[in-house]
């Protein structure tokens, strides 16, 4: 079938006006290819910079462990402190890789890893010049230690040879001092003065100062008390003292300490023994009497009554007397 002129010019202008279209479509195409072709380079760019980036602070990170975990030793201190920077860096890179998300942030990421790891690297010079130092240091004590411990177990032996030394004479001096004491003893014993005929008078003192003898407790405020003192060749001579002790019927020793009464320790017991009084004579050696007087503020029970007289810690002699 044969087309008239007029349908021949229609479908003419229909196809031109198609190629036309696609010709536009074609060149649209080409441009947004071309628009999207742009895109991917700079987005590929972006994409190999920040991985690089990232590759880049992750390299500086573990080598920044590494220097760290070089540098430590014996010193828990040092060491503790290093473990501390780990974990302070392990944050600090990790806010910096959260940073790295466009390309607008590359250049800060870039800015704060290096400031970061120049800071980092600066106190790990630090840290080794001082790990350096106490490591010199550490040396130089271990040495001193070496030659302490070698002084000290010199010391210790030389002290024990002392000690033993020491121990020996110590002992030797006790042995000494025991056999000395007991030679002592008996010459101390033996330079004792013994009395005999120990005699109490009771006496009252009238107003006038005048003596008279009673025998009745209510009546008397003086008691008198005389004894013989032997002769004794052992003793020294010179000056003697005799403490005489008079004990009432209860049990209680007559005692004033205004009047000079006290204690003393007896030489065979060392027993502690109050009494009455003292008294102090010139002795050559020779027998002789001595007497004193007990002036008594109080009355005093009637009953028997026990007098010991005591001479270098020992009793000399002793005698009783009874007040009615």
């Amino acid at each position: 079938m044969s087309l008239s002129p007029d349908n021949r010019n229609k479908v003419l202008g229909i196809a031109i006006a198609a190629i036309i279209g696609l010709l536009g479509l074609n060149a649209y195409l080409l441009y947004n290819k071309s628009q999207l072709s742009h895109a991917n380079t700079q987005l590929t760019t972006q994409l190999d910079e920040t991985s690089k980036l990232k590759l880049e602070l992750e390299t500086q990170y573990n080598e920044a462990l590494t220097k760290m975990d070089e540098m430590k030793g014996d010193n828990e201190q040092m060491n503790k402190k290093i473990e501390e920077q780990k974990a302070e860096l392990t944050t600090e890179k990790n806010k910096i890789a959260g940073l790295i998300k466009s390309k607008s942030d590359l250049e800060r990421a870039k800015s704060q890893m290096s400031g970061l790891v120049t800071q980092y690297l600066a106190q790990l010079e630090e840290l080794k010049m001082k790990n350096e130092v106490l490591t010199k240091d550490n040396v130089a004590l271990n040495e001193d230690k070496t030659k302490l411990t070698t002084d000290l177990q010199t010391e210790k032996a030389t002290t024990q040879e002392l000690s033993s030394a020491k121990a020996a004479l110590v002992s030797e001096k006790e042995n000494l001092s025991q056999v000395n004491e007991k030679l002592s003893s008996k010459v101390t014993k033996a330079s004792v003065i013994n009395v005999s005929k120990v005699e109490i008078t009771g006496l009252k003192v009238d107003a006038k100062s005048k003596e008279h003898k009673k025998s009745y407790a209510k009546n008397i405020n003086r008691l008198r008390v005389c004894f013989d003192a032997a002769s004794n060749e052992i003793t020294d001579g010179g000056t003697e003292s005799f403490y005489i002790r008079m004990i009432n019927p209860v049990g209680e020793t007559l005692a004033r300490e205004d009047l000079g009464s006290g204690t003393l320790t007896t030489s065979d017991t060392k027993e502690k023994v109050r009494y009455t009084t003292v008294k102090e004579i010139q002795y050559n050696k020779a027998a002789t009497q001595v007497c004193l007087n007990w002036d008594q503020d109080q009355a005093l029970p009637k009953g028997v009554y026990n007098v010991e007289v005591y001479n270098k810690g020992y009793i000399a002699g002793k005698s009783t007397f009874k007040l009615k």
